[in-house]
């Protein structure tokens, strides 16, 4: 009779450590100390059961036991297959990064009448068979204590046999250049050019003297240690004046700083804004005034600036700058108001007797400045806080908005200023050249005299309180050389007491509130020293 087995697959992976360690002997063997990866069992009749059952075992034993996501993120971030243990090629590639002691697969075996685990451990150096073993259980999806112990023991005796240090450890050192064709000399004789990988058993202890040269810039010498895998980074910089000899050459390594294009040194950036302002008044007398502007223009000038890259060696220090902005519009932007009285107005905006509106000629500037501290939210392979990866700014400084309105009988137009309190996050997509923000802030006007009132609607504004959002795209074109592109909204919310006159019939609000929208799409180019 044919038997038909259920197979489910269940995936140890063991590294050495660097310095064995030894638990308690089992059965007068001596039981070795690995790091463990675990997949869950799978197939129809496995269990999480058996799974936690094995590696309870296999930590109560002293192994240090991974769960699957682990295991399996592991291989992605080595670029491999997220299976890729079912592969002996594949199991020996992944190790020449990882340095795995061995792979042991399991396979369930419920079919029989005394279900069992069929083991089989692979040397991860080689991808070859190590050994293999059953185990028979008493129960399914179950390990006894005695079950446990034949286990361990059968694991331990096919794993010590695999030394690591029968297979030299690998390592990869990366030099690159900006720019790029540097010659790479050790002991005078060349050995490459930028960029350039090479490759090394591991040396502990060991160190080389390399150097760098380019042109007629000033030669970097810099000593390579032999005993890990590590990334160079070198940026020549032309000396004062032009000369074809440089003043110097700066170099940053695995050992330095780095900055790139999430947290640049200096950034300026000029934008055109096409531009829309919603304005809306209410009181307790019911009267109401709204307008919306045309599309009109704002020109910006951004800069921000990181001082402190340039002359201390802090990671977390180099975060802290300051960031300016200003904006102006005019002559371009004009502001639209419909009056259902007629009557004679004291204005000095453009009447239209078709639709009995009233053009007024409208200026609008504005200035922020703000301390700001850009914090890295990720690392490199080498352990040092990427500049290109995500960031968070926290920022604090004060906002001044004007938005003044040619003389009319409604609305004269308002100005703010206060202090500004935000956040921004920024992440690349895709590319580390192109990156999105999203930002927020808080602001409280300080300004309680309004010298632009609306008609002298309230005498003093009581309270001011304002939210900035926005939304940013921007792409690195070349070293520096960027795009970018946006939308903000700035949203301003004023209480009025008092009373005054809103119209020409001098309707006397009270309790006034006015809400003031300002939509902005943000167009503009710009550079960054990084």
């Amino acid at each position: 009779m044919k038997l038909a087995k259920q197979l489910a697959y269940a995936v140890f992976i063991v590294f050495l450590c660097v310095i064995p360690l030894f638990a308690s002997a089992q059965d007068g063997e001596e039981s070795i100390s690995r790091l463990i990866d675990m997949p869950n069992v799978e197939g129809d009749n496995a269990g999480l059961a058996l799974t936690e059952a094995i590696r309870t075992a296999l930590g109560d034993s002293g192994h240090l036991v991974f769960n699957e996501e682990e295991m399996r993120a592991a291989a992605k971030n080595a670029g491999m297959e997220e299976e890729y243990w079912k592969t002996p090629e594949k199991i020996a590639a992944l190790n020449k990064s990882l340095r795995h002691d061995a792979v042991i697969v399991s396979i369930q075996d419920s079919a029989s009448k005394k279900p069992g685990v069929n083991v089989t451990i692979y040397n991860a150096f080689t991808g070859e068979v190590a050994g293999s073993f059953e185990q028979k259980l008493k129960k399914k999806n179950k390990l006894s204590k005695d079950e446990s112990k034949a286990l361990l023991k059968s694991v331990n005796e096919i794993v010590k046999t695999i030394d690591a240090n029968n297979y030299p450890y690998e390592i990869v050192i990366t030099v690159k250049t900006d720019p790029e064709g540097a010659t790479i000399t050790k002991d005078g004789v060349v050995i490459g050019t930028t960029p350039f990988e090479y490759k090394i058993t591991e040396v502990p202890g060991g160190k080389e003297t390399w150097v760098i040269t380019l042109g007629d810039h000033t030669p970097i010498t810099q000593e390579i240690a032999l005993d890990e895998s590590k990334n160079y980074n070198f940026k020549f910089r032309s000396g004062e004046g032009g000369d074809s000899t440089s003043k110097s050459s700066s170099a940053s390594s695995t050992d330095k700083v780095e900055n790139g294009v999430g947290r640049p040194i200096f950034m300026v950036a000029a934008n055109a804004s096409p531009s829309i302002h919603d304005f809306h008044l209410s009181d307790k007398t019911k009267t109401q005034l709204s307008h919306q502007s045309s599309v009109y223009p704002m020109f910006s000038l951004d800069l921000a600036f990181f001082p402190f890259p340039l002359f201390l060696n802090n990671e977390y220090l180099q975060g802290l700058g300051i960031q300016v902005s200003g904006a102006f519009a005019q002559p371009f932007l004009d502001t639209k108001f419909s009056f259902t009285n007629s009557g004679s107005l004291d204005t000095k905006c453009k009447f239209n007797e078709k639709d009995n509106t009233y053009t007024c000629s409208t200026m609008e500037y504005r200035v922020t400045a703000d301390i700001v501290y850009r914090l890295l939210l990720q690392k490199n392979a080498d352990g040092h806080l990427n500049p290109n990866g995500m960031t968070v700014d926290f920022f604090v400084g004060f906002n001044w908005f004007n938005h003044i309105v040619e003389t009319n009988p409604s609305f004269n137009g308002n100005n703010y200023g206060g202090i500004r309190v935000g956040a921004a996050y920024s992440t690349p997509i895709v590319l580390d050249q192109l990156r999105i923000a999203v930002k927020a802030a808080f602001v409280y006007n300080l300004l309680k005299e309004d010298p632009i009132r609306y008609n002298k609607l309230g005498e003093k504004r009581d309270m001011s309180l304002g939210a900035q959002a926005g939304l940013d795209i921007l792409y690195d074109i070349y070293k520096g050389l960027f795009v970018h592109a946006g939308y903000n909204l700035l949203f301003v919310h004023s209480n009025y007491s008092g009373y005054g006159c809103s119209d020409s019939s001098c309707t006397r609000p009270v309790d006034s509130s006015v809400n003031d929208f300002y939509h902005e799409i943000v167009l503009g180019v710009g550079y960054m020293l990084y």
